[in-house]
């Protein structure tokens, strides 16, 4: 069991076991959990930072104790939370190592990008938290230029930022070729997110007037997940390298899909008008993309 390191022998609040259990009696669609992602050092104190996410939410909340036994917690969601301040604490300027949580604007000023000093159970505050994310719908629909300015992840806080920023630009080439094979009635449009590796990351749809499609996509580090729609059926499609095993359909491994409503069919071959598949997550989407499109042409 992880456990904070301190210099006296007052027991710790924050353990890996409590909060792998908090964040089971909560997450009930499963895809959640807790990682330890850093330390937090203050002069002789340190103590493990965890990470907690629930994938279907959008939520990802990061703690650690600090000296005197309270926690601080930043807490980011992709939607507004609105939950009671009660033992909540505004943050002043805390110490961090350099994997440390990072210092977050205070709930009043962000509701949903904020930390807060905890002088209550952990628990309970997780609780309100989760309860106020399920409460609090977000259809909003952004360009991804505006998503990533809001998004845009803190390389000094996590290892995958780098990844995330090439991500981003993958996505933003699909943009551009959306563009390109349509450039009258060609979308692009973040429609959720979902948290990956202590980073968000988004939910993109892209549609094209000519030819109708419509096409849904994420990736989380692990593959790319993406549902098509299509007015006709798109014949003769090169479906190379695409992942079609029915056991694979799972929403979890189409991260943030479920949140953002996004439908999950079946594979290609039971219907070529409307499917989904997975691929390799390192590849580029837009040859699937150009792919996609020769077939809705013919």
């Amino acid at each position: 069991m992880l456990t904070a390191r301190t210099t006296s022998a007052r027991p710790a609040k924050l353990n890996l076991r409590r909060l792998e259990t908090a964040v089971a009696l909560l997450d009930k669609n499963g895809g959640g959990g807790v990682w330890q992602c850093g330390t937090y050092t203050l002069g002789k104190f340190t103590a493990p930072v965890y990470d907690l996410q629930l994938l279907t939410l959008g939520l990802s909340v990061r703690v650690h104790e600090l000296p005197g036994g309270t926690i601080l917690a930043n807490v980011r969601c992709d939607r507004e939370i609105r939950i009671k301040t009660e033992g909540m604490l505004p943050v002043r300027d805390q110490a961090n190592s350099k994997r440390g949580a990072e210092k977050l604007s205070s709930y009043g000023e962000d509701h949903a990008r904020f930390s807060a000093i905890l002088i209550g159970g952990f628990e309970d505050f997780f609780g309100r938290i989760v309860a106020g994310a399920a409460l609090c719908e977000n259809k909003e629909c952004l360009s991804l230029a505006e998503w990533v300015g809001r998004n845009r992840p803190n390389k000094a806080i996590s290892d995958w930022a780098t990844d995330a920023l090439a991500q981003f630009d993958l996505l933003e080439n699909l943009r551009k070729a959306g563009l390109k094979a349509d450039p009258q009635g060609s979308v692009l449009n973040v429609v959720g997110s979902h948290p990956s590796k202590s980073v968000f990351l988004p939910v993109v749809s892209l549609s094209t007037a000519d030819p109708g499609l419509r096409l849904w996509l994420s990736n989380n580090f692990n593959a790319w997940g993406v549902t098509v729609e299509a007015d006709s059926p798109l014949e003769h499609l090169d479906t190379s390298g695409f992942t079609i095993e029915s056991k694979r359909y799972n929403p979890v491994n189409f991260s943030g899909f479920e949140r953002a409503d996004v439908p999950i069919y079946g594979p290609y071959g039971k219907s070529p008008a409307q499917f989904s598949f997975l691929y390799d997550a390192d590849k580029p989407i837009v040859p699937i993309f150009q792919r996609l499109i020769e077939a809705a042409k013919r």
